[in-house]
């Protein structure tokens, strides 16, 4: 819902309007899905193995973080088809960082407060497991700025 709140990029007046016959997931979009779908899915799994391998009994709730922060960081870098978030004045949309930073100190809450650790069966991660986990959910919003940079790139040439 917060996203509905961001203004128009400075392409939409330039780009033709959309044929009233195209769907309203174009094959391009359905691609982004699968593709951010499937390295969403392949981080959380590498994560989960790689917290498993370093013997940390708190696995799981840093599983839960990555995959809250990926959706963050996600949410974040889709603010424009074409445009790198940090191009795009990247604190403009006052209610989508309201959204995002409420959701996170849940997360954080729900880490780190016991009524909400019994609820949700998580437990307190290190400072490294954290960062281990911020660490990972870092590689989707990467990944989706390089797509909107080979787009840009390709629109160029």
């Amino acid at each position: 819902l917060a996203l509905a709140s961001e203004s128009t990029d400075g392409h939409a007046m330039a780009r033709p309007p959309r044929p009233p016959s195209e769907p309203l997931v174009t094959r391009a979009l359905a691609f982004h899905i699968g593709w951010v779908s499937a390295l969403m899915t392949g981080m959380v799994l590498t994560a989960q193995a790689a917290f498993l391998r370093s013997g940390w009994a708190e696995w799981r709730t840093a599983v839960f973080c990555v995959m809250c922060f990926s959706q963050m960081g996600h949410a974040l870098v889709l603010r424009s088809e074409r445009d790198s978030f940090f191009s795009r004045r990247g604190f403009s949309n006052r209610p989508l960082l309201a959204a995002v930073g409420l959701t996170v100190v849940l997360q954080i809450l729900g880490v780190y407060w016991a009524p909400l650790q019994r609820l949700l069966q998580t437990a307190p991660l290190s400072p490294r497991a954290l960062a281990g986990a911020v660490g990972a959910s870092v590689v989707v919003f990467a990944a989706v700025e390089l797509e909107k940079g080979l787009r840009r790139w390709r629109a160029r040439t």
